[in-house]
């Protein structure tokens, strides 16, 4: 599983995806996760170009079987710059921004409360 989320959402906090992690640590599948996070604010701002890449890096994992780093921050930035600056853009109401990829290392606050899935 790959999860792609913003550093700043609003709306999803970060603080899920340390869960999710947490979930997934406990059941011993650590392996079987990967987590990506874009520099920006608010829900879902990805551009195409970053979706795409972080879309190909799952192709990539189903085709060769081996992640080699294709979820690192560099290799996704470089990725989604490669797409070229067409698709490298943010909508809004009324315009498209550009927008460079904005791939990071960043480590999700901490679940404000004891998570545990066995629990649900």
């Amino acid at each position: 599983m790959l999860t792609l989320h913003t550093t700043r959402d609003g709306w999803v906090m970060n603080p899920n995806e340390q869960a999710c992690r947490s979930a997934v640590q406990d059941a011993k599948d650590a392996q079987l996760l990967r987590q990506a996070f874009v520099h920006r604010t608010r829900h879902c701002t990805f551009t195409a170009a970053e979706t795409i890449a972080a879309f190909q890096a799952l192709i990539d994992r189903i085709n060769s079987g081996t992640r080699a780093g294709s979820t690192g921050p560099g290799t996704l930035t470089d990725r989604a710059t490669a797409l070229g600056p067409g698709i490298n853009a943010l909508p809004t109401e009324t315009s498209v921004i550009p927008m460079a990829p904005a791939f990071a290392s960043f480590e999700p606050s901490p679940f404000p409360q004891p998570f545990d899935l066995r629990s649900q």
